[in-house]
């Protein structure tokens, strides 16, 4: 199978009005042309101009058909005002005004289906309406007769076979010169014929083998017109499947290229993230875009180094609070041997900062303890100096209890005695 060639819309969104015709057009090849004076005014007035820089093949095709459709249907409307008259000179022939006036009506409707990018429905309606014209001024002919000089007028139906073969699919080629063919047999083999052309005519055969020999020319020539046609319609019909499959491979070519440039450029943020977290940079991230061909290796590979940034900074809140542990166990070691004199070091224990809060509060409780127990001693100390006075001047009297005095003596001095280790324990705090 051929491909067929489908129509694009060229009328919107890529093509605008643009009566002025200023603007530069691309041409059949993508390049850009201008245009100027009256014939960028008919072309501005009667095919669609694109906006669009680059136009695919299958809509410079329809381009290029609509201008070609342009310029026929401006030559039809200068043949069409310069057969006007044949149709009033130099006798009335109603089959040429019939055929001038259909064909008229039909161009008309053609130029407004091109101006609105319909470039399919416009060539093919011209192509069926100059057919039908051709046939109409054959059918009315001025006599009602067919004769030898209305022969000439079915070799005209070639034109709308040539047009079609340039304009049109290559199935429309095959209908048209079917319906050409059909219509050549049918008018010579049921009209009445002229004189001249009864008398050419062998009489003694069926009435439409007696046409023969003036319809095998007709016949041939629009079949050969037709066969050039059908084949230059595929050709183009092949060419621009050519250039489709030609754009798509360039579209693919052109996709894989932003496909590997896209997966080099994550490829190096993936190894830019490894460098630097290999220098122990755990803060590094892979980026995360939408459209990444390596996305999911890249929120892997976040996920795996949050989690190992997660472990180092646990090991290392662990390792600090082992130490500021040992240097909490060295201070309490301290005030095990009475080593009362220093606070604890707050500054090391960021993390047991409430247990050294505590410890210092117990430490400064202690202490309080310590120098209220020794102001105590040293009051018993000044109670047993009285004593001891007392019992001197108990002695000196007469009569005196030696042996009452020596018991309070030896009570002073245990008592003296005591007192001292005890102050001297408790001087060991302070």
């Amino acid at each position: 199978m051929h491909p067929r060639l489908s129509e694009p819309q060229l009328a919107h969104p890529s093509f605008s009005e643009n009566i002025a015709g200023h603007a530069p057009v691309p041409d059949l090849l993508g390049q850009p042309e201008r245009q100027s004076g009256l014939w960028d005014l008919w072309l501005s007035l009667t095919t669609p101009r694109p906006t669009a820089a680059r136009l695919t093949a299958r809509e410079r095709e329809y381009l290029r058909r609509s201008r070609l459709l342009s310029t026929l249907q401006l030559t039809a409307v200068i043949l069409t005002a310069l057969l006007t008259p044949r149709g009033f000179f130099p006798v009335l022939d109603p089959g040429t005004l019939l055929g001038v006036a259909l064909f008229a009506a039909v161009l008309l409707v053609s130029i407004v289906l091109n101006r609105q990018g319909r470039v399919a429905a416009a060539a093919a309606l011209y192509t069926i309406g100059l057919a039908l014209a051709i046939a109409g001024s054959q059918l009315a002919t001025p006599s009602g007769k067919i004769g030898f000089e209305d022969l000439a007028g079915y070799d005209l139906l070639v034109i709308p076979l040539i047009i079609a073969g340039v304009l049109l699919a290559s199935r429309v080629t095959v209908l048209l010169w079917v319906a050409s063919a059909g219509f050549i047999v049918l008018d010579l083999g049921l009209a009445e014929h002229g004189a001249s052309l009864d008398t050419y005519l062998p009489s003694d055969l069926p009435s439409f083998l007696r046409v023969s020999p003036v319809a095998i020319y007709p016949l041939v020539l629009t079949a050969v017109v037709a066969v050039i046609s059908w084949l230059a319609a595929r050709s183009v019909a092949r060419a621009l499947a050519e250039a489709d499959r030609t754009a798509d491979v360039e579209r693919a070519y052109a996709v894989v290229a932003e496909q590997k440039r896209a997966l080099e450029e994550a490829i190096a943020a993936i190894q830019q993230v490894h460098a630097r977290v290999a220098n122990g940079d755990l803060s590094a991230r892979a980026p995360t875009r939408p459209g990444d061909p390596l996305l999911q290796l890249a929120v892997s590979l976040n996920l795996t180094l949050d989690r190992l940034a997660r472990t180092t900074l646990s090991a290392a809140n662990l390792g600090a609070l082992e130490q500021e542990v040992a240097v909490l166990s060295e201070y309490i070691t301290d005030l095990a041997r009475a080593n009362l004199h220093h606070p604890p070091p707050a500054r090391q224990l960021r993390r047991l900062a409430p247990l050294a809060y505590n410890l210092e509060q117990l430490r400064m409780g202690i202490l309080q303890a310590i120098q209220q127990a020794r102001s105590l001693v040293e009051r018993i100390g000044a109670a047993e100096a009285r004593v001891e006075r007392q019992a001197r001047l108990l002695q000196a009297r007469e009569p005196a209890d030696a042996e009452m005095i020596d018991q309070l003596r030896q009570g002073i001095t245990a008592a003296t005695t005591d007192t001292t280790r005890l102050h001297t324990y408790l001087s060991r705090f302070l």
